[in-house]
């Protein structure tokens, strides 16, 4: 993904056309923009997404070492990464069809990963599959 990441940079530096930005007399004050209607709610919950998700990088390890989960972190952080990566495919398939229905769809499943991985999946196998319908509803919850 860091590989990948430096090639968009690349193509990007070199393909994407230099635009100028805003004069600063004509940039709206943050104040401002924070008071439009729904602006600081949608701030406030990627906020607290990101920190979720830095939360888990972080504590993931000892998260599968305390619950007595026989999975490594680097294959858990490889299926959530690709099972993120199939939500968001499936998100963006059907997210103008259904929205609402969508997020209120996908909301559970961040809370439903402990319980679902710890208590019904009796083997490593089941429990991958629960990591990979759980992780697949976050990017629909997201949205």
């Amino acid at each position: 993904m860091s590989l990948l990441s430096v090639i968009v940079m690349v193509f990007a530096k070199f393909l994407v056309p230099d635009a100028p930005g805003q004069p600063a007399q004509t940039r709206a004050p943050l104040s401002r923009v924070l008071g439009i209607p729904g602006v600081a709610t949608i701030l406030a919950v990627v906020f607290v997404w990101m920190l979720a998700h830095n939360l888990l990088y972080t504590y993931i390890a000892s998260y599968l070492q305390q619950m007595r989960l026989a999975l490594r972190p680097d294959i858990t952080l490889l299926v959530f990464g690709v099972a993120a990566l199939g939500g968001i495919w499936i998100t963006g398939s059907v997210l103008r069809a259904c929205a609402s229905p969508l997020s209120a769809s996908a909301l559970p499943h961040p809370a439903a990963a402990p319980a679902t991985t710890v208590h019904m999946a009796s083997t490593v196998r089941r429990r991958i599959v629960c990591l990979l319908l759980v992780c697949m509803g976050l990017p629909g919850a997201g949205r």
